[in-house]
């Protein structure tokens, strides 16, 4: 039989204070200080940045691109699927537009994926 722990960490989930609002539903995260929402938007800028930097090297090594509406399909199915999770760990959630994304990757290569991605996220 497994003994309860003596004392409780500090959670570091979605108990914390609201600072995101996506598809009408309130995301919470843990907020240590006020110093914490820039630092939140540098780290934005830097993934967005890096994306666009990704997508321009495809572009220029002249990464194939199917179809667009094969493209279009795709990324209105993982738009989709962003709506919907499915709980991996009792504190993870995924959502369920990694499958069409991976198919994506898998079937057409990583330009169509990217843009598949970045759609899906758009929704």
């Amino acid at each position: 039989m497994r003994s309860e722990p003596t004392e409780r960490l500090p959670s570091r989930g979605t108990n914390g204070v609201a600072i995101v609002s996506p598809f009408w539903v309130t995301v919470k995260g843990y907020v240590s200080s006020v110093d914490a929402t820039p630092q939140l938007l540098a780290w934005v800028v830097f993934l967005n940045c890096a994306a666009a930097l990704t997508a321009v090297f495809f572009v220029v090594h002249g990464e194939w691109v199917p179809s667009w509406w094969k493209i279009a399909a795709l990324a209105v199915v993982a738009g989709i699927a962003e709506r919907q999770a499915v709980r991996v760990t009792k504190n993870v959630e995924m959502t369920v537009s990694f499958l069409p994304f991976v198919f994506t990757a898998v079937a057409f290569g990583p330009l169509p994926a990217f843009l598949v991605g970045a759609a899906a996220n758009l929704a």
